[in-house]
């Protein structure tokens, strides 16, 4: 793994890419609020709650307060990106997007 002062350079390269997609995916799909997605909203927001409770002591303790909001800004962005890709119904956006956030979760783990 490259150095710790990339992954900062990372972390906000991602971050640009996950609201691109989530422009994309509002722009280049229909969407409408519909118990479906409110069901998944909020199972994702679930895990995401989850993976930033296990991560939360070693997160404040390497970067402070600075890193926690930059990584529950981060895992905000990835599930909303991952939500909208599972609503296009498009099975090769939901795999991808869900190999991300799988990849990241992973990452931060490791990382943290």
């Amino acid at each position: 793994m490259l150095t710790d002062k990339w992954f900062i350079h990372g972390l906000v390269s991602f971050l640009l890419a996950h609201i691109i997609y989530i422009f994309a995916f509002w722009y280049g799909y229909s969407f409408s609020i519909a118990m479906d997605l409110l069901i998944v909203g909020c199972a994702l927001l679930f895990l995401a709650l989850i993976v930033f409770y296990i991560l939360f002591q070693s997160v404040k303790q390497v970067g402070r307060w600075n890193l926690v909001v930059a990584v529950a800004m981060y895992m905000t962005i990835i599930s909303t990106m991952l939500g909208l890709a599972i609503h296009t119904s498009e099975k090769i956006l939901i795999i991808t997007a869900t190999l991300f956030f799988i990849s990241d979760a992973v990452l931060a783990i490791y990382k943290f």
